[in-house]
């Protein structure tokens, strides 16, 4: 099967910024990402709390000027169209949207061959759901919850290990390695004063344990006081 390389499309008028990451992470459990573009009239103080999320992200804010009516959503579809008939790396398009105007896009993308997915509040119209490969509620993403006692490396080594065990678990640490990239693509063991992934790991006895060790293979678990309820 082709790994999908996804072309996020946001609709930052008709979405909530405080689940950006968790869209985020709902679209890479199916591929890798390699634009982020959010849509909006940036001028307007009710997008003000896009600002951090966007720069946390490296999303791309896509100016609009309200100059009529859903000047945005036509700016978002003329982009897609050049998108998908001018960048060959793109195999797979999310729409971030509960506005059923966009079914006709999604039905456009299929017909080129290209994956689309979107992701919308329940009462997204049908249409624009079945116009879709696959669809997802947005009631279904819970908001990102850090807990105030963990470091930032806690936190990052938390939520890399749990988005890997939603498939498997004990989780194998090249696994763990590979979504600690995705996460952030600066980490580095290094930084953290360890040689390699296994002894950063190891390191961390309040949060993991090596449940299973071999000179190739290494497979750890989370500590049950950390697990999510």
């Amino acid at each position: 099967m082709t790994a999908l390389t996804f072309a996020v499309l946001v609709d930052g008028e008709n979405t909530q910024s405080q689940l950006y990451t968790s869209i985020l992470d709902e679209v890479e459990k199916l591929g890798s990402i390699a634009i982020k573009w959010v849509y909006a009239d940036w001028t307007s103080p009710c997008q003000k709390g896009w600002q951090e999320i966007l720069h946390h992200t490296a999303s791309r804010p896509m100016q609009q000027f309200h100059y009529g009516k859903d000047a945005a959503d036509h700016a978002l579809i003329m982009d897609a169209i050049e998108l998908i008939s001018k960048n060959s790396r793109i195999n797979a398009v999310c729409i971030i949207s509960s506005d059923g105007g966009f079914y006709s896009l999604a039905q456009r993308i299929r017909e080129h061959g290209i994956h689309i997915m979107a992701i919308g509040r329940k009462d997204t119209p049908e249409r624009f759901r079945r116009a879709c490969h696959n669809f997802v509620f947005l009631d279904n993403l819970a908001e990102p919850q850090v807990e105030e006692e963990y470091s930032e490396l806690d936190t990052l080594l938390l939520n890399a290990y749990r988005s890997c065990a939603e498939n498997t678990e004990p989780v194998y640490m090249g696994d763990m390695g590979s979504r600690l990239k995705s996460l952030d693509s600066s980490f580095d063991p290094r930084s953290y004063g360890h040689t390699n992934l296994k002894k950063l790991i190891k390191a961390q006895k309040h949060l993991f344990n090596i449940v299973d060790e071999r000179n190739d293979r290494c497979f750890i678990q989370i500590n049950d006081k950390h697990k999510c309820n």
